[in-house]
């Protein structure tokens, strides 16, 4: 029954979404990073080259799942809620074996209706994946400590099932050293028998070491060194502790805001800045090893201020306030009725404000009189130490609440319970104080608890708008951003080019040049405001502002091209071919400066140099298909149809829908005597373009000769 409410829950929620919010086919920050991965990994490239920065366990499960049913979402996601539908019958298991029936059942209920979870199974993040391992997990450890048997070969298994959790997220590793602790402490035994229990908990471990062994071998053999699953964890620990942190987001003070880009490039620019400041070229370890270090520094350095960032972390982490740090999850859920119903904020922060109150009560009563759930106290507490010392979000805090749930409903349950007693009436008022002093502390607005994301909402509502071709809406939605932060740099600088490809380039000089008030000195936004300037017919402007742009970044190879391009159409050739060739000096394979500089040589009649040219670009830039294409048309031009043939066939491979090819293909065919293949070709710009008027023409003459 939970199984199956869990499922059809999460079913309709995801046609909900998939019926009215615009991004639900187009995944951001880390899912779409996770998406990526995977499609490399079902590509072909099982071993990846450089260490893993990220546990890799979640990104393998997804290429499994894109190998068997090919590059489906609707497919990852069915699996997904299957998962998290799996997930409530275990938090229902393991309520039942902690407690009882009744207790298992309601939790179960709960978890199969909980909207943060169901939020983002539907997203391609590791949760969906992670929560049943560690559910699993602690099912057969309750199970162990019930029994009061802890046999090696159970533990085994066990700590295999904890060292799969660990290759998708590290935070389990905690809980598995407070666990041996906890063994030795608190096990049900006598404590005489607690001594004997080490070679169940060494067979724990090795079981725990297996995945993770594999994980580091393979970095010593793909990278040539030494990491046990990511180097992600130096980066992380930094973000989270430095002179800046808030607790919430992720905060890089040396690093601006707007440029942390996409985990890729995030990761790029870290490893250059550590390289730099260490003065050497660092290995991946080295680079978590030195933001460590600048973590600990930092901490060092203000140990008053990071006791005080560690008690916000602390509050933050039993507040009942889902922080979301890919995206605003309250307007999120406004896509889905079903997710609005179970998210939401009226006085209280629902439902984790209540949950966490209970669930807290509930841990405290428990702690003692029940030895499995005296271990699960010990699993919700190492968890928790392993997210405040990072960043508390709704998704890093999310494996615990499963297990507070199960102390929630077992709180209520003793309240309920404690009604019909006969007990003094102050006993009865301690518990309730207790409660409505935590219901009032997980719901109270400290610090910066309802911190909106709505600016970033809007901003990636624009990209994915921006992705689908839809500008005017691209334009709405970064114009909401702006309200809220008119400075905003990625908001006004992607108005502003979405006006520039609108043909309102008035607007987008506006805009590009706010921009670059709210950000001097950016290099692109100077050479996107060029070409503002270029297409309005300002070209003196336009050469100003390149110039601009490449005296903040005189590597930018944009901004060469597209001064050798005013000068080429003013004919200016000699500085053209300049702007070209100081391009090509700064990157050897950029397609389009050996298309435009080939262009410029057939420009002055020197159509040698510019098939050299196109040779090059061919061979240094092979996926840029321009090149083919002019190529093809040089050979064309100069009668040289075979060769137009073989570079118009190969253009076709990369833009099938380009017509004009297809066209120039059939004129190298007829050439050669080919009429056959002319004609298909020209038929297949018909069933494209019914009436282009050259391919008809042609047509039209192969079949007044007969062939």
């Amino acid at each position: 029954m939970i199984f199956a409410l869990a499922f059809a829950v999460r079913l309709i929620i995801l046609l909900q979404l998939a019926d009215n919010y615009p991004g639900f086919d187009e995944p951001m920050v880390d899912s779409e990073w996770h998406l990526s991965w995977a499609r490399g990994i079902a590509a072909g490239d099982w071993l990846g080259t450089t260490v893993f920065f990220r546990a890799p366990l979640y990104p393998y499960f997804l290429a499994g799942i894109i190998t068997v049913f090919g590059d489906s979402m609707w497919a990852i996601r069915i699996i997904q809620a299957l998962l998290g539908s799996l997930s409530a019958v275990l938090v229902y298991l393991l309520g039942r074996r902690v407690f009882n029936q009744k207790i298992g059942t309601a939790s179960g209920v709960i978890w199969a209706l909980w909207a943060t979870s169901i939020y983002y199974e539907s997203e391609f993040l590791i949760h969906s994946l992670l929560i049943p391992l560690d559910l699993w997990a602690l099912y057969r450890l309750a199970g162990a400590v019930k029994s009061k048997h802890l046999s090696p070969r159970t533990s085994l298994w066990t700590g295999l099932i904890i060292g799969f959790s660990a290759i998708a997220r590290p935070n389990i590793l905690i809980f598995v050293a407070a666990f041996v602790v906890w063994v030795f402490w608190r096990f049900p035994v006598p404590r005489p028998q607690r001594k004997l229990l080490w070679l169940p908990l060494a067979a724990m471990l090795v079981g725990v070491s297996m995945p993770i062994a594999v994980v580091a071998v393979r970095n010593v053999v793909v990278a040539g060194d030494f990491v046990l699953i990511g180097n992600q964890g130096g980066i992380n620990l930094y973000l989270g502790n430095n002179r800046q942190a808030d607790g919430l987001t992720m905060i890089m003070p040396d690093i601006h805001p707007d440029r942390m880009g996409d985990w890729s490039t995030f990761t790029r620019i870290t490893d250059s800045l550590a390289c730099v400041q260490a003065g050497r070229q660092l290995k991946p370890s080295e680079i978590s090893s030195f933001w460590t270090g600048k973590a600990i520094d930092s901490v060092l350095a203000h140990p008053g201020a990071e006791l005080g960032l560690l008690g916000k972390k602390l509050f933050y982490f039993w507040h009942g306030f889902e922080n979301g740090d890919q995206g605003d999850i309250y307007r999120h859920v406004e896509y889905s009725g079903l997710l609005q119903a179970g998210l939401w904020h009226h006085l209280i922060w629902f439902p984790f404000g209540l949950i966490s109150a209970f669930g807290l009560w509930g841990m405290w009563r428990a702690r003692h009189d029940h030895p499995p759930a005296g271990m699960l106290v010990v699993f919700v507490l190492s968890y928790m130490f392993s997210v405040i010392g990072f960043l508390v979000t709704a998704r890093h805090r999310l494996p615990v609440v499963p297990v507070v749930i199960i102390f929630a409903v077992w709180g209520v349950a003793q309240l309920w319970q404690m009604r019909s007693r006969k007990t003094l009436l102050a006993d009865k008022i301690g518990p309730v104080m207790a409660i409505v002093l935590l219901l009032v502390i997980t719901n109270l607005s400290l610090f910066n608890v309802g911190l909106a994301n709505e600016i970033q909402f809007e901003h990636q509502l624009g990209i994915v708008f921006d992705r689908k071709g839809d500008y005017h809406r691209a334009i709405a939605a970064y114009q909401r951003a702006l309200a809220l932060w008119p400075n905003h740099y990625p908001s006004r600088h992607n108005l502003a080019y979405d006006l520039y490809r609108l043909g309102d380039y008035q607007a987008a000089i506006e805009n590009y040049t706010w921009a670059l008030g709210a950000r001097p000195g950016e290099a692109v936004a100077f050479n996107n405001l060029g070409l503002a300037y270029r297409e309005s017919g300002d070209t003196v402007r336009a050469i100003g502002a390149f110039d601009l742009a490449l005296r903040s970044n005189p590597r930018l190879t944009e901004a060469h091209l597209n001064k050798g391009d005013i000068y080429r159409n003013s004919g200016e050739r000699d500085k053209a071919e300049q702007a070209y060739i100081e391009a090509l000096t700064i990157d050897s394979t950029y397609g389009p400066a050996f298309n435009n500089l080939g262009l410029l040589y057939i420009d002055i009649g020197r159509r040698d140099r510019a098939e050299e040219i196109f040779l090059r670009g061919m061979q240094n830039a092979p996926d840029y298909p321009l090149c083919w294409l002019n190529l093809g048309a040089l050979y064309l031009e100069t009668d040289r149809p075979n060769f137009a043939i073989e570079a118009l066939s190969r253009f076709l491979q990369l833009r099938p829908d380009r017509v004009e090819a297809r066209v120039n293909l059939a004129m190298a065919y007829m050439r050669t005597g080919r009429a056959s293949n002319a004609r298909a070709q020209l038929e297949q710009v018909l069933a494209q373009d019914p009436h282009q008027p050259q391919a008809r023409a042609l047509l039209e003459q192969l079949i007044n000769q007969g062939r």
